[in-house]
């Protein structure tokens, strides 16, 4: 079938529409639609020419109820999409990143002769890794073999090994991981964020120590997203505040956030957070912008953008840091008044100190302030001990040469440009933000991602994290970015941050999104089933007897003697994962993972495999993943 222009650009243009929609859904399409109508009587009713007869009035009446049927018969379409935006989103295309050095000897024998080898060695080049003479048997260190008291060691230690390339070893790879979801540094999600953060509501409730994001405001979406970005003010609001209100849930009570925006939308984020977070500001900070220079401006140039900074509780945890001071002062090493024992050894020789007056330290203090390079013998000022003994060379002293943060953090960049990305936020940012609001092991989170800055920091600080991004970028530059972090980068930080050397494992995944949902759900014409004879027709649930996603479980076609359902989620799906998606569900961490099960870090194992359940094992299978397939009263 061949096309016309005419045809061709109308399609062209119901797509470009379909990138600038967003999904804006009202909670409660009932009751704005409800107060629309009643706004529109009451202007009708009080009109200067109204004539109030008791017929007319008697017609009101009856348009109103009219409306009010047809009110709750159409707003039932807009809950229902609200209900499939609402509920929790599979688990698709898991994936598993890991340093060879983790890995066994056996494994990495079989990896070796595996034939996804020569796309992981490509892959490992075009990250500039290795260099085109690379072969998988350097991974060896010059050796013919590797057993499992003998792993991967030398130069090539932290490579990283993507499991897409090696799926019927994926299994054998994790399980060299031991506690699998507690051996983990961390997981990068592809999703919308709200879906994300949704989904995993139970998962991460109170674990997470520090939020950071970077929200995008009315931006030019062909600038650097494949999504659109220039929202308007109360349309941002909306989307920022429901994302944040779901963040929160996330915090541990002693837990932080920081939002970082520019003009455009500063004045509205300190009302959002204010009312989100009841007045918790700890801080809003002052960091550095790009320093583009826009002509035609009226007025100066924006150079800087605003960092707040709130606390979930009043209780917060906070590691004040220290930055170096702009200079160095060296005083004398002596004060007022005399103690005993008078004297002080400095660089092996001892000295007494003026007449009245003491040395400042203790010994101890001072040896340990000379081998910090912090006292010297300043040789052109002489001294008159306490003894009358004229001396040259007074001891001095330099006061500490870092001084306490303040919240002006613009002696650092606020943006870099490592990647691809045009507003990559700088890692030396997000050093600070992490060293300030987390310990080591806790977890940190960002549900725009961007290009990866918050991940990749928190990573080379030895935090967890979690890192949500809806865009291609996920896989062309935070995947990539994440990757060369385990493999050590040198780039950002990672020279400052003497405990990182590389390595580790992280697992990266999509879920399962709204319009995926639409498409796969299964709704049809037929009689509406009225279950409530105290509602009307029209209050009655529309959708009580369509399946949604619950056409993928069946009774066969002949039934089986042990009473057993046909369950294939691998028809909505291909990739589906079962494992993950009931770790969400559930909220619980995954210890170990086999073909068929998975155990969970409280010690219960779930059969991931329908077709080899019993029939109650079915029945409570699918309990558990209700949620995912049926939505409604």
């Amino acid at each position: 079938m061949s096309l016309t222009d005419e045809q061709l650009n109308k399609a062209i243009n119901i797509f470009r529409r379909q990138t600038e929609a967003d999904f804006f859904i009202n909670k409660d399409a009932r009751g704005f639609l409800c107060e629309q109508f009643d706004l529109w009587m009451y202007q009708y009713i009080f009109q200067e020419e109204t004539i109030f007869q008791q017929e007319r009035l008697r017609q009101l009446q009856s348009i109103q109820q009219t409306a009010y049927d047809i009110i709750d018969f159409i707003s039932q379409f807009e809950d229902e999409l609200c209900r499939v935006w609402e509920k929790p989103k599979f688990v698709r295309n898991v994936n598993y990143v890991v340093t060879l050095d983790k890995l066994t000897g056996g494994v990495l024998n079989k990896i070796s002769k595996h034939q996804g080898a020569n796309a992981q060695i490509e892959e490992w080049r075009e990250l500039g890794m290795v260099d085109d003479q690379f072969s998988i048997k350097e991974i060896f260190n010059g050796q013919r073999s590797l057993d499992d008291a003998n792993g991967a060691s030398g130069d090539y230690k932290f490579l990283p090994l993507d499991t897409k390339h090696f799926k019927d070893l994926e299994l054998e790879i994790i399980d060299a991981l031991g506690n699998l979801d507690e051996a983990l540094d961390g997981e990068l999600v592809h999703s919308e964020n709200w879906q994300a953060l949704n989904t995993l509501q139970k998962r991460y409730k109170e674990k997470v120590k520090c939020i950071y994001i970077d929200p995008p405001f009315n931006l030019d979406s062909s600038d650097q997203f494949n999504y659109r970005t220039n929202y308007k003010n109360s349309c941002w609001a909306t989307l920022l505040e429901n994302r944040i209100s779901l963040g929160k849930n996330f915090l541990s009570d002693d837990g932080s956030i920081f939002v970082r925006c520019d003009y455009n939308g500063n004045w509205i984020v300190r009302f959002l957070m204010d009312n989100t977070f009841n007045h918790e500001l700890i801080n809003e900070i002052q960091v550095n912008t790009t320093q583009k220079i826009f002509e035609g401006v009226h007025g100066y140039n924006i150079a800087t953008n605003s960092l707040f900074w709130y606390g979930k509780s009043y209780h917060v945890y906070i590691s004040p840091q220290r930055i170096a001071r702009d200079n160095i002062y060296w005083l004398p090493c002596h004060s007022g008044g005399e103690r005993k024992p008078p004297e002080r050894n400095f660089f092996g020789k001892t000295l007494l100190p003026p007449s009245g007056r003491h040395w400042t330290f203790i010994q101890d203090k001072i040896d340990y302030m000379i081998k910090d390079n912090r006292i010297r013998i300043n040789q052109d000022k002489e001294y008159e001990d306490m003894r009358g003994s004229l001396i040259k060379g007074m001891p001095e002293y330099q006061i500490a040469e870092r001084k306490l943060l303040n919240s002006n953090w613009t002696d650092i960049p606020g943006y870099t440009s490592t990647t691809s990305f045009p507003t990559e936020n700088s890692e030396k940012l997000l050093n600070r933000v992490v060293k300030t609001a987390s310990m080591r092991e806790n977890v940190v989170c960002d549900f725009f991602s961007g290009s990866g800055t918050t991940t990749a920091v928190a990573h080379k600080l030895g935090r967890k994290w979690i890192g949500v991004e809806m865009g291609e970028h996920f896989y062309s530059v935070i995947l990539p970015r994440m990757k060369k972090v385990l493999a050590y980068d040198k780039s950002g930080i990672s020279k400052e941050v003497k405990e990182y050397k590389g390595g580790g494992a992280f697992k990266y995944y999509a879920l399962e999104q709204y319009e995926e949902t639409l498409k796969n759900a299964h709704y049809q014409d037929g009689e509406q089933i009225e279950i409530d004879s105290m509602k009307s027709p029209f209050e009655q649930y529309v959708f009580f007897g369509d399946d949604k996603l619950a056409h993928a479980v069946k009774l066969p076609k002949k039934p089986s003697k042990d009473g057993k359902l046909k369950i294939n989620l691998r028809s909505l799906y291909a990739d589906i994962d079962i494992a993950e998606s009931l770790s969400n569900v559930l909220g619980k961490p995954i210890r170990k993972r086999t073909a068929d099960r998975v155990t969970f870090e409280d010690g219960t194992t779930k059969k991931t495999n329908p077709a080899k359940m019993t029939a109650a094992e079915q029945q409570d299978f699918i309990s558990l993943i209700k949620p995912y397939l049926w939505w409604g009263e």
